[in-house]
Order: structure tokens, then C-alpha cells, then sequence
């Protein structure tokens, strides 16, 4: 989807005048690295090259017969500009040749300075690599204030969402993580409580792990006042959003929310990494007929854009009735969206990275549009199961499963099951839950499913045993709920 506005405001800011060429004097000293390094020389000798003065050599090389007359020239102000930059340009040169290895700093700074892409050409041309451009996760920030260390392991930024990791160890009392918010030129642009992002995937006695996906205000990330931007991240192409981000992050707690961890980092748009487009064409039940697919891949979020035809009549037809979709790659690994949005006929929906392996994938389209729509047992667990004697349960149109083991640590409950269709897994799994006697809350919800390696056709699901009380049970739903087909997805080259 298109932003006209953004689209507009992008062509005027992008008319902008060239950098003036670089000056004669400079382009003598980078000319001096280039002869240097294809001559192999160390960089101690380079530098030595660098220190030289180009008009003393000149003076040098002149025949004893010519008589050479002292030339007094006032250099301009861009001229001294210049001279400044390329001293900051070949300091830096110098002291990093060693190295090979430019900091993310040095990198920010000096891409801003004229004559600059002529020195990152040359590093390229090497196979140099600066801080900004080389694909390594940066070393995790860790602050420890009140007894909490909070360690910001993971940032990542694809132009809409930002993808954090936190890990938050404590030594006495867990203090829950109040919100997580994202500050950029002083204004909020994310927050993870507005967002209801906030849970812990992972706990332990003494730490826990978050993993948050952060939508991007585009008002704030373009400074621009209201109507210019959608405010729907979705409505704007990635390519047009900012190539890199100085944000400020805040993590707060519950007990203390007025003394949040800082963290001020900066980060570059990671590039989309796969697209997806519909293999084929597919025909869904209820005379559902699906249009196109667009699927793009970022290494923090899969972005998935449809258009079905038939919709509204079907809509009208079961009122109130919605259309989910789980995503399975060539893995059989299921993935629910983190988010959806836009017209039944146009969802849009979010779902996280998929990995390097995930191959050619497969839209499930489901939907609740009958009555009565679940109804809760609990699971009849007399003796623990076995791969002899699983445990079999008919979840109704869900699907029918095979519980084959169950196994417990500290902190973690881990079942293994057997659906009766990969497609079903991820639905039956997020069906069995822990509760309490009356089963009137359902506290253990899945933190994982993941396929098991060691048994072809089974998953295994995790719950937080943390989260459990005493008499808390295992239980399952039977739900009235049809699957509409298959929507094939193929990836293309971008």
C-alpha cells in the first residue's frame, strides 16, 4: 500500500543539491591510499604516505634549472572546510587501516561530511565493512540499578516495527516490567503498554525474558505534523520509511516507574530479507476466492497483504463472523499473527520473522461463525501418557490429537502431541490450557510450539509452570470451527 502524501512530500525533500566535487588537495591524498594499498604496503607506511605534504614534493620534483616562485594563495572558506574534513577523513583512515574496521560512530559521523562516499567506495571496493553495515548482533547493553539488571540483548528495526529482546535478572523480589517505551527526537513512538505488549515469554526464579514487537508511530519517525502520514504503519511502503533511527529506549518497572533503564542507541533499517507472492490459484469454501498475496519478510516482523473476493457476501451471510489465518512453513511450523488489521476483504497481518529454512509456506484461513463456539473439559489424565497409550481427545471441528507424553521441570510443563493434520496444530495446541478446578481461568496458555525433530508429525508445546497454582489442571476446548482451505505461497527473488 501507498502513502500519496508521503510519496509527494519524499519527490520535494529529495530535490537537493549535490555535494560539490571534492577538491584537487584531497583527492591527492585518497589517490595516495589507493597507490598504497595496491602496492601492498603495511599501514604504518601508509600512514607515513599520509603525512606528506603533496606541494612540497611537487617543489621537489622541479629540475634545478627552473627557478620556482613561491605562490601565496588564500584558501576559501569551503576550502578550509574541506581541509578539515579530509584531515578528520584520513585520521580516521589512518588509524583504523590496521583494523579494517570502522566504528559505528566514526560511520554515522563521517557519511555526513562532503567527500565522504568517495572514502566508503573505497572501503567497499576493499571489502572493508563499517559498524552500520556489517551483519552481526551488537553486544548487549546491560544496567543494573535497585537489585535489577536489565539486559537489552536484541534491537532491531525494519522501518515499521522494532523488535526488542530484554532479559531482567533480579536478586531478591521480581519486579514486573511496567512498559517499554520508545523516544525519538524527544517524542514518543512506541509504547509497549498502549500496545498491550507486555508478558514475559520466559521465567525463572531469577530472570525473565521478553521478546516485544513495537509498532512505529510514522508521525513521529518523519517529525512531520498530523494528515501528512497515515497513521497506520501498514498504509506506507517500507522503502519509504527512515534508513536509521537515534531512539532512545525506556524500560520501566512496576515497583519503581520513575527511574526507568535508558538505553540510547542507534539503529540502520535491516533489509527486507524474502518476499512472497500466491503460487497458484485458490479457491477457499463458502465461495471464497483469494485474489492476491503479498508476504514480505524483514528480519523483525512477515508482513502478509490479501485481497478476497466473495467476502461481503459471505460476511452478511454469517454475521459477525471473522477470518483468521495461521501460517505454516515447508517446516510444518505454525505461526499465529501478532497483529491484524484493514477491511475483511484486505486483512493485513503481522507475524514474526520467519527463519532462513521456512521455504515455500501456507496460509490456513479459519473462522468461528457458529454456535455454541467452545465448550471446556477437562483432560481425563488417569496415568501419565506413553507413546503406548496416549491420551486421545476430539476437539470437534478443531481436530482429534494424541497427547503422547507429558514431562515437567521447575519452570516449564512440556507436552508432546500428535494432531491428526499438521494444519491443526496450531489450533488444537492453543485448545489444551491449564486452569483451575472450575476451570474458570485459563492461566496456562501456551508460551511455545514447535515441532519435535525426534518424532516426524508431533509438536511439542511449553507452558510457564511459574504461572500455575496449586490444583491448576490440564483442559481442553471442543470448538465449532471450520478451516476454509490452503493458500499456497511461493517465494521470488527480489
Amino acid at each position: 500500500m501507498k502513502n500519496d502524501k508521503l510519496d509527494e512530500w519524499l519527490r520535494s525533500g529529495a530535490e537537493q543539491t549535490e555535494n560539490d566535487s571534492i577538491p584537487p588537495d584531497i583527492q591527492s591524498r585518497l589517490q595516495l591510499v589507493y597507490d598504497a594499498i595496491e602496492q601492498g604496503q603495511t599501514g604504518q607506511g601508509i600512514r607515513e604516505n599520509l603525512s606528506r605534504d603533496p606541494q612540497e614534493e611537487q617543489a621537489a620534483a622541479v629540475p634545478d634549472t627552473m627557478e620556482v616562485q613561491p605562490v601565496v594563495k588564500r584558501k576559501s572558506r569551503n576550502m578550509l572546510r574541506y581541509g578539515m574534513t579530509a584531515a578528520a577523513m584520513l585520521i580516521g583512515i589512518g588509524g583504523t587501516l590496521g583494523s579494517g574496521y570502522f566504528s559505528a560512530d566514526m560511520a554515522h559521523t563521517l557519511k555526513q561530511l562532503p567527500g565522504v562516499p568517495a572514502v566508503y567506495q573505497l572501503t567497499s571496493h576493499l571489502g572493508w565493512v563499517t559498524a552500520d553495515e556489517r551483519e552481526s548482533e551488537p553486544d548487549p547493553l546491560s544496567i543494573e540499578q535497585q537489585g535489577v539488571t536489565m539486559t537489552m540483548e536484541s534491537v532491531v528495526y525494519d522501518g515499521r516495527k522494532v523488535y526488542l529482546e530484554l532479559k531482567q535478572q533480579h536478586d531478591t523480589q521480581k519486579q514486573p516490567v511496567q512498559d517499554v517505551e520508545i523516544y525519538i527526537n524527544g517524542k514518543s513512538a512506541a509504547s509497549a503498554k498502549e500496545q498491550g505488549r507486555i508478558q514475559a515469554q520466559h521465567h525463572s526464579e531469577r530472570t525473565d525474558q521478553y521478546r516485544l514487537y513495537l509498532n512505529l508511530d510514522p508521525q513521529v519517525l518523519f517529525g512531520l505534523p498530523d494528515g501528512i502520514v497515515s497513521n497506520e504503519p501498514s498504509d506506507i511502503e517500507l522503502s519509504q520509511m527512515p534508513a536509521q533511527l537515534n531512539m532512545q529506549i525506556r524500560v520501566s518497572l512496576k515497583q519503581n516507574p520513575n527511574s526507568p533503564f535508558i538505553y540510547n542507541v542507534n539503529v540502520q533499517k535491516q533489509a527486507q530479507t524474502a518476499r512472497y507472492i500466491l503460487k497458484k490459484k485458490a479457491s477457499l469454501s463458502e465461495n471464497l476466492a483469494v485474489r492476491t498475496v503479498e508476504a514480505d519478510v524483514t528480519p523483525a516482523t512477515t508482513y502478509v497483504d490479501l485481497k478476497i473476493d466473495g467476502f461481503d457476501k459471505w460476511h452478511h451471510r454469517y454475521e459477525g463472523g471473522g477470518v483468521h489465518f495461521i501460517l505454516l512453513d515447508a517446516l510444518n511450523r505454525p505461526y499465529h499473527p501478532l497483529a491484524d488489521s484493514g477491511e475483511p476483504a484486505t486483512p493485513h497481518m503481522e507475524y514474526s520473522s520467519l527463519p532462513d529454512d521456512a521455504g515455500d509456506l501456507t496460509l490456513i484461513p479459519y473462522t468461528f461463525n457458529l454456535e455454541p463456539i467452545s465448550r471446556k473439559y477437562p483432560v481425563p489424565i488417569k496415568n501419565e501418557p506413553t507413546d503406548d497409550h496416549p491420551i486421545e481427545l476430539d476437539m470437534g471441528t478443531t481436530g482429534k490429537v494424541k497427547i503422547m507424553e507429558r514431562t515437567s521441570t521447575d519452570n516449564e510443563i512440556t507436552l508432546r502431541i500428535q494432531p491428526g493434520e499438521a494444519y491443526q496444530a496450531y489450533m488444537v495446541a492453543y485448545s489444551l490450557w491449564y486452569g483451575d478446578q472450575k476451570m474458570h481461568e485459563a492461566r496456562g496458555r501456551p508460551a511455545q510450539i514447535i515441532p519435535d525433530s525426534a518424532h516426524a508429525g508431533q509438536y511439542l508445546i511449553t507452558y510457564d509452570k511459574t504461572k500455575l497454582k496449586p490444583g491448576d489442571r490440564l483442559c481442553y476446548y471442543v470448538s465449532n470451527m471450520r478451516y476454509l482451505g490452503e493458500i499456497p505461497l511461493t517465494r521470488v527473488t527480489k
